[in-house]
């Protein structure tokens, strides 16, 4: 619906429960008067809570609670007949076998028009130029085929990526310690298409870079960056978001222990506004310092001295 606020708090709460992989969503196609204005929540075996308002002004404020097998069967059965005959999954997951439906997905919504938001574990693939993807691919264990095809898609997103940066803004959410972690551990997690692989870099690499990353936030005013700490409760570590407007949800979920085990999109508009509209509460909560284009240059070309130091 049109409320502002349950959307963001309802996107907050179930961004967690995306992470696991387990999560369905569904859309109401056909909305029942009988559910107008109430929430069902079945655990089964557990209860049923059915709740209702109780008058035209307020909110849900009474409730009916069954603990009763045969009624929570009924509740259950009930609730599965709505999602088979009036619901869309709204929520699409790829497995691993999926590579190529969910990278011709990643690059198709590059080459789209419209405005982009990015909310990135660590730095964008995009922002890492051509030559250095070519070089860093070439060092993975991928086939040659998996190269191919990784670098096919990888210039295919670039493209679009900034054919989109001279019309469309491109907003972009990283956390502080991925400089710590690129400056220190001197690793970069590359995007393949055979899934993330951890890259050993040299100091120069790095400083070439980071320099990179600086030419674009420069070069671009559509282009905006924004670093924020990992302990705020609003920033969900280990996961990729990306949203463009009117069209697609893409969300990754990142361990470094292990490669990426969680990949969906989301593609309903109500939803995918939903998510437009979660993104620019978490950008309005940033620090007006920590989304300050200067600022940003500042702190990167501090982690670049300390490189140049290292070189010494």
């Amino acid at each position: 619906d049109s409320g502002v606020g349950s959307i963001i708090r309802f996107i907050h709460f179930v961004l967690p429960l995306m992470k696991t992989g387990k999560l369905k969503l569904f859309y109401l196609t056909n909305y029942e008067t009988f559910m107008t204005r109430k929430e069902l929540y079945i655990v089964s075996a557990i209860g049923a809570l059915s709740c209702f308002p109780s008058d035209s002004y307020s909110g849900i404020d009474c409730a009916f609670y069954l603990t009763n097998t045969s009624a929570i069967d009924v509740f259950t059965n009930y609730a599965d007949l709505l999602i088979a005959n009036n619901a869309n999954d709204i929520i699409r997951h790829y497995k691993s076998d999926m590579n190529g439906i969910y990278y011709s997905t990643l690059t198709e919504v590059s080459e789209k028009r419209g405005n982009q938001y990015s909310y990135n574990n660590s730095f964008s693939k995009l922002l890492l130029p051509e030559n250095m993807y070519l070089k860093f691919i070439n060092q993975t264990d991928l086939s040659e085929h998996e190269k191919e095809l990784s670098i096919y898609y990888y210039k295919k997103q670039y493209e679009g990526f900034y054919n989109n940066l001279h019309i469309h803004d491109f907003m972009d959410i990283y956390f502080i310690s991925i400089l710590d972690k690129l400056c220190e551990e001197k690793r970069l997690y590359l995007y393949t298409y055979a899934g993330i692989k951890i890259i050993t870099m040299e100091n120069q690499d790095i400083i070439d870079y980071l320099k990179y990353v600086i030419y674009i936030i420069k070069t671009y005013s559509t282009y905006q960056i924004a670093m924020v700490y990992h302990d705020s409760n609003d920033f969900i570590q280990n996961i990729t978001l990306l949203i463009k407007e009117r069209q697609l949800v893409l969300l990754e979920v990142f361990d470094t222990k292990r490669e990426s085990d969680v990949r969906l999109s989301i593609n309903d508009p109500v939803i995918v506004n939903a998510f437009v509209t979660y993104y620019n509460s978490l950008w309005q909560k940033i620090s007006p310092i920590n989304k300050d284009k200067q600022d940003i240059i500042l702190l990167i070309e501090d982690y670049i001295k300390v490189l140049y130091k290292e070189l010494q």
